[in-house]
C-alpha cells in the first residue's frame, strides 16, 4: 500500500474545478505503473495566486507486477465538471 502527498504554490488563478493525477511511471520505458486521481480537499476554484495547497494524501496499492527499483512520480491537475 502506498499514501502520497504533495504541496504546492499556485501560480496563477483558476476559474475551473480541477481534479488533480498522479502516475508512477518507469524512467526507463515511461509505462505508467500506477495511475490515481482525486479531487483536492480545497476546490481549486477556491485557490488564490501565492496560497499554498496540500494535495492528497492518495491511498492505493503498489500492483504484484510492479519490478523494485527507481520511478517517477508526476502530479498534475486536470478539468473536471463540477
Amino acid at each position: 500500500m502506498y499514501k502520497i502527498e504533495a504541496e504546492v504554490e499556485v501560480q496563477k488563478s483558476i476559474i475551473e474545478y480541477m481534479g488533480v493525477f498522479f502516475h508512477v511511471v518507469s524512467p526507463k520505458d515511461n509505462k505508467i505503473w500506477i495511475n490515481n486521481s482525486f479531487r483536492p480537499a480545497i476546490p481549486s476554484i477556491q485557490w488564490t495566486v501565492g496560497e499554498r495547497i496540500k494535495l492528497g494524501p492518495a491511498n492505493g496499492y503498489i500492483p504484484q507486477d510492479v519490478l523494485p527499483g527507481t520511478y517517477d512520480i508526476r502530479f498534475g491537475l486536470y478539468t473536471t465538471k463540477t
